[in-house]
């Protein structure tokens, strides 16, 4: 509405070339403000953030307004700051549907939530609009927590004890809300994959100590960083950085390929996604991989789980004998990676038989056979034939000296 009190009229028409036309008379009466949407602004202990709000005069007539700042408690008067000096008490003038920012200053001096109104007032109409603004104090720096890093396909869980330096006293009822702040590129892997939660297992942890239970349950592998982020209700936010590493699962299965030289040989299996909907996914094979080895398709849908599946078909085209090729093929998704080993081989050789045939007679006839031809000669015991002449010469030998001594 641009006026208070006063009926505006419209007209809404409708049609269509088939169906007709239909006309609605619309009308509305403005009324006065209510309360604007809340404000939140942040800023470091011991440091001051600046802010703006933006306030729009709804009316077809110039406003004048005044603006001023009203604390939410004791400890607030201090941690707010209106940036507009004298201009505010004495009074802005804002054109017919014009826009004006209201700058204003946040410095909080303690680890508590602070919180104030801005309030815009036009004397002239009797006319108020009030911005409510909260103000959250942070540490001045994050805090190092460390690395987590397991195996894809694993589970790690760890303990940490968050210190909340600043923090100040309050009941045990306080609530405590955790946040992780991911990097964007990897966001949906890490809402499914990180998850932390409060510990409040004995015995409980001091004053001024959170207790948090991290589990890390990585699909695929991934090296990155994300934020803790510690907000207490009374006030109060902390930052804690944690490194993630999940290094390559085991490998899923082996796949073997037989292909003859410059030829392609191609295996096909089907494969669903691990969750209950399709999922887009890319597929290729690692850099350190043959380049004999292809797969179809490189990107697409993948199936939801309990459903046929999608169809992937690796090819294998070796062009050197002998060689041996091997790869890895990997098929992944936003959330899951899978790793087969693939080796291509070369079809074993079978000499021909006898019962298979062959144009060149590689066999050796039975009389030709060298084994054969040594088993039909005759043996010879030379030893035994090397005495018995050795005894026969010397006998003849003591023979002859007989026929001497006769003579």
């Amino acid at each position: 509405p641009s006026s208070l009190g006063e009926e505006e009229e419209a007209t809404l028409t409708l049609s269509h070339p088939q169906a007709g036309k239909w006309v609605y008379a619309v009308t509305g009466r403005g009324r006065s403000p209510q309360e604007m949407d809340l404000t939140k602004v942040s800023a470091s202990v011991g440091q001051s953030s600046s802010h703006q709000i933006t306030f729009r005069n709804p009316l077809k007539a110039p406003l004048e307004i005044k603006v001023r700042l009203e604390p939410g408690g004791v400890q607030d008067a201090e941690a707010f700051n209106l940036m507009l000096g004298a201009r505010g008490e004495e009074g802005i003038m804002v054109g017919a549907f014009r826009e004006i920012d209201l700058p204003f200053l946040f410095s909080p001096t303690a680890m508590l939530e602070h919180s104030c109104s801005i309030i815009l007032l036009a004397p002239q109409l009797a006319l108020q609009w009030v911005y409510p603004v909260t103000g959250t104090a942070e540490a001045a720096q994050s805090d190092p927590l460390g690395r987590l890093q397991c195996k894809a396909r694993e589970r790690l869980t760890h303990t940490f004890n968050l210190t909340l330096s600043g923090a100040v006293e309050t009941n045990a009822a306080d609530r405590i809300d955790l946040e992780i702040l991911p990097q964007p590129e990897h966001k949906m892997m890490l809402s499914t994959a990180l998850h932390i939660a409060i510990d409040d297992a004995i015995p409980r942890p001091p004053a001024g100590v959170c207790r948090v239970k991290v589990t890390f349950e990585p699909l695929k592998a991934v090296r990155t960083r994300v934020q803790l982020r510690v907000t207490k209700a009374s006030g109060g936010r902390w930052l804690f950085d944690l490194e993630l590493v999940a290094t390559q699962a085991d490998i899923d299965d082996v796949i073997r390929i037989e292909g003859r030289l410059n030829s392609t040989a191609s295996v096909a299996f089907r494969m669903c996604n691990q969750f209950d909907q399709a999922a887009p996914f890319k597929a290729f094979f690692a850099l350190d991989s043959a380049p004999e080895f292809t797969v179809q398709p490189t990107q697409g849908t993948l199936q939801p789980y309990g459903s046929e599946g999608t169809n992937f078909v690796v090819s294998y085209t070796p062009k050197t004998y002998g060689k041996i090729y091997s790869g890895r093929l990997v098929i992944e998704t936003s959330e899951m990676q899978w790793t087969y080993q693939v080796q291509g081989e070369h079809p074993r050789y079978e000499a021909p038989g006898k019962d298979k045939g062959g144009r060149v007679d590689t066999h050796i006839s039975a009389s030709a056979d060298p084994e054969l031809y040594k088993a039909s000669l005759q043996r010879h015991n030379y030893m035994k034939e090397n005495v018995a002449a050795l005894k026969q010469t010397q006998q003849q030998q003591q023979q002859m000296q007989r026929q001497d001594r006769n003579q």
